[in-house]
């Protein structure tokens, strides 16, 4: 049986920053690529998912199945959610570790809203800490008013349709915002930006910063239209232009 729960370079790295927390990831089939729409406020970055980067082109099957089951007999996938989440709980409460769970590797679902059994995920395992990264500006505000699961953490991603003004708004209520730079700088309209490539564990971020992620993927790294912020320099004919 293909797990639905499963890790990645970067949770691993995530497992090495912190001696408190295991985690575990979820990837399915991100926009419309099961024929339903997975990532619903998604802009350029459907096209330069990192579905595309590292190894994750070669477990296409994987995400498949995922999708597959949650769409098409809800009820199984999830009791193969919840099986797999106890199963972890309690191997990482013989080694003294809490449980995490990102449950959107690729996609963006509103887990407080689905329910197995009448509970979401994060109201059934209390003790666990989940989060995830959106770009819905209505989960990410509220998010940032204390409405969402108290274990349920939520990181605002920025896109190339996203105001300034906007990320200025979310960071200064408390939320964070994530934004893809070519380079990560210490600040981004005067916001503290904080380097979000050493770990995964964004609960474990201070409120009210950006969230630097360097592009990754071939598609990502050539974006022209926005989804990065390009912020690398070089003179051309006396003139300072972006590159």
């Amino acid at each position: 049986m293909t797990e639905l729960l499963t890790t990645s370079a970067k949770i691993e790295k995530s497992d090495a920053y912190s001696d408190e927390f295991k985690t575990s990831i979820m990837y399915a089939l991100p926009a419309m690529q099961s024929g339903h729409n997975a990532c619903p406020d998604a802009g350029v970055c459907a096209n330069a998912c990192i579905d595309t980067t590292g190894r994750m082109p070669m477990v296409k099957a994987a995400r498949e199945y995922r999708s597959n089951l949650f769409y098409d007999n809800r009820a199984e996938f999830g009791a193969q959610l919840i099986a797999e989440t106890q199963e972890n709980i309690k191997r990482n409460d013989k080694k003294g570790l809490r449980t995490a769970e990102r449950l959107n590797g690729t996609t963006d679902y509103a887990w407080e809203h689905i329910r197995f059994d009448g509970q979401s995920m994060p109201e059934r395992f209390p003790n666990v800490q989940f989060y995830d990264y959106t770009k819905s500006v209505k989960r990410a505000r509220q998010h940032a008013s204390g409405t969402m699961p108290s274990n349920y953490h939520l990181t605002f991603s920025r896109s190339e349709l996203t105001p300034d003004s906007l990320v200025t708004e979310l960071v200064e209520s408390g939320q964070n915002v994530a934004v893809v730079f070519d380079a990560i700088p210490e600040t981004w309209l005067g916001l503290e930006v904080i380097n979000g490539d050493e770990h995964d564990l964004r609960f474990l971020d201070k409120s009210g910063v950006i969230v630097g992620l360097k592009a990754k993927g071939p598609k990502a790294k050539r974006d022209t239209a926005g989804f990065v912020v390009r912020l690398v320099t070089k003179i051309v004919d006396g003139q300072i232009v972006t590159i």
